[in-house]
């Protein structure tokens, strides 16, 4: 994806510089629309569509709180923890969160407008966005938020030979917004299991 390969070329610059230091992320809260596509063989064989709220602090971290799905009450999510780069699947029902993966803490500042080129643009609710579409998936960035205001995301599950397609889109989106930093705290709010751990 294009943003990982970005945070790979110059994350570990920006460490070393101190910039990501000084430097820090919008706090943004939003709702989250998604609809989710499951196809084999070229065929749809599920659907769903589902919402919920997207938060992210002063440090990158990101926390979605998925609340509704197929018109049911659900409380699921995901959290990435910006700090220390692992990100977590979250049951708030139990108080669950399992450890999903390990990558690198994303610096802000990524996107620059003058790199920006000749790229489509788009708009979600006054906030301008750059439209990037690399590979098999295409997202419109607001470069001076480092926000992703919508995404057309494929990804190919190559054990059960099936493709799956998401389509999100934000809305209700409160820039600067008082976003509780405990949201992110999962050692506070969850039990945190590792992937292998047998939970009860």
């Amino acid at each position: 994806m294009l943003i990982r390969t970005l945070v790979r070329n110059v994350s570990v610059f920006l460490f070393l510089s101190g910039a990501y230091l000084c430097a820090q992320f919008t706090p943004v809260m939003a709702r989250v629309n998604q609809e989710v596509h499951i196809l084999k063989d070229g065929k749809q064989i599920q659907s769903h569509n589902r919402s919920g709220y997207f938060y992210r602090s002063t440090d990158g971290s990101e926390l979605y709180h998925w609340d509704t799905e197929d018109g049911k009450a659900i409380a699921r999510g995901t959290l990435k923890d910006n700090i220390t780069g692992m990100h977590y699947q979250l049951d708030f029902v139990n108080h669950k969160a399992v450890e999903a993966h390990k990558g690198r803490p994303t610096p802000p500042g990524l996107l620059q407008e003058a790199k920006a080129g000749d790229r489509p643009r788009d708009s979600v609710e006054g906030i301008s966005c750059v439209v990037y579409s690399p590979k098999t998936e295409k997202a419109c960035w607001s470069i001076e938020y480092f926000l992703p205001l919508w995404d057309d995301l494929t990804l190919q599950n190559k054990q059960n030979q099936t493709t799956y397609h998401t389509v999100s889109r934000m809305s209700g989106i409160k820039l600067n917004a008082q976003v509780d930093p405990n949201l992110f705290d999962v050692h506070k709010n969850f039990q945190v299991y590792a992937p292998e751990t047998t939970q009860p």
